[in-house]
């Protein structure tokens, strides 16, 4: 009996010597990762109450903090709950995230808009987030390919260690062009606003964001077929999917809208229930559009929020309505301060 409670107690002294030698070694479990979700709110809070004054936009605050926080997690002086949930929220997988930010974010922005205004500006916005986006793209892969080939760092050092043969053509070029022209209006609409500019300059710049985005996607997914060659499709193949993934997932969303409005008018002064279904139908309508349809997810989602701020509202009881406003502007602020 001796015998094992000494070895016992040389077990636990020796596992308390490997702890402290190894300091990655944690107790902390998953569940961790709720810890920063929260933080980073209640600083979100912070800084919306107690910088109103200042002349930066609230993103940009977010964008400081959020570099601070890289920072930090990346010392390795301590090693707590804290360090670890950041650490995880930031190696979520960006897909996971994108699913979960991007269609209730895309549904308030799309609802919010002023639908009179966005009719006036609608060539305007269809310019620029179909051919100005292309053409951007297009001249950002020229200046990007004629500086990057005449780098012997970049061509002889990144690319002829870690890719291919060939791997920096044009097409992947063109692929980083549509990356980089995906616009984010947040901070850009948000200091219109302060500056009292025209209603209509703003309404053209976050419309065309919004659409700017589902276009960029879906140039993106052609476009990495291309770089990876796959030659099962051709040309033609190329524009049809083009075609489809926009022009279906705009009808599809409208549809999908039709559905949610009619089932609103039914509902009467029920604000659990009529809040549930707009919120489950920004989710669904983008799911269902992506991964049954192949259809654009976010184009069919901007042609829901559109379709439902001009003539949804109407549908939803008068007594919800200002609740519901509130809500989606709620998971708006929750989206952009975690993002």
């Amino acid at each position: 009996m001796n015998v094992t409670n000494e070895t016992f107690i040389l077990d636990l002294s020796t596992s308390a010597d490997l702890l402290k030698e190894n300091e990655s070694i944690t107790l902390h479990h998953q569940e961790v990762i709720i810890l920063a979700p929260f933080l980073l709110l209640g600083l979100g809070a912070f800084l919306r109450h107690s910088t109103k004054t200042l002349p930066i936009p609230y993103t940009m605050q977010l964008l400081v903090v959020g570099m601070l926080l890289g920072l930090l997690i990346r010392q390795d002086r301590w090693n707590n709950a804290l360090q670890q949930s950041i650490q995880s929220l930031g190696n979520m997988d960006p897909h996971l995230m994108l699913h979960i930010f991007l269609p209730p974010l895309i549904f308030e922005s799309a609802a919010s808009l002023e639908w009179h205004l966005v009719e006036r500006e609608k060539w305007y916005i269809l310019a620029l987030a179909g051919p100005g986006l292309v053409l951007s793209s297009a001249l950002t892969a020229f200046v990007l390919k004629y500086i990057m080939d005449r780098s012997e760092t970049f061509t002889n050092g990144l690319v002829a260690s870690f890719c291919p043969e060939n791997a920096w053509s044009f097409q992947a070029a063109f692929m980083l062009g549509v990356i980089m022209s995906a616009t984010d209006p947040v901070a850009v609409v948000a200091l219109l606003k302060e500056l009292g500019c025209k209603a209509s300059l703003s309404i053209g710049i976050e419309g065309e964001s919004l659409l700017n985005d589902g276009t960029a996607l879906v140039l993106f997914t052609i476009l990495v077929k291309i770089v990876q060659g796959d030659d099962s499709d051709g040309w033609d193949d190329y524009v049809w999917t083009f075609a489809r993934m926009s022009i279906g997932g705009a009808v599809y969303g409208g549809l999908f809208a039709l559905i949610v409005v009619r089932w609103l008018r039914v509902i009467f002064n029920d604000a659990l229930a009529e809040i549930t279904i707009t919120l489950s139908a920004a989710y669904l309508c983008f799911f269902t559009a992506e991964y049954y349809l192949q259809l654009s997810g976010v184009i069919a989602v901007v042609c829901l929020g559109l379709y439902f701020g001009n003539s949804g509202r109407t549908s939803v009881s008068p007594e919800v309505a200002h609740f519901l406003e509130e809500f989606w502007e709620m998971l708006a602020f929750f989206g952009n301060t975690l993002i």
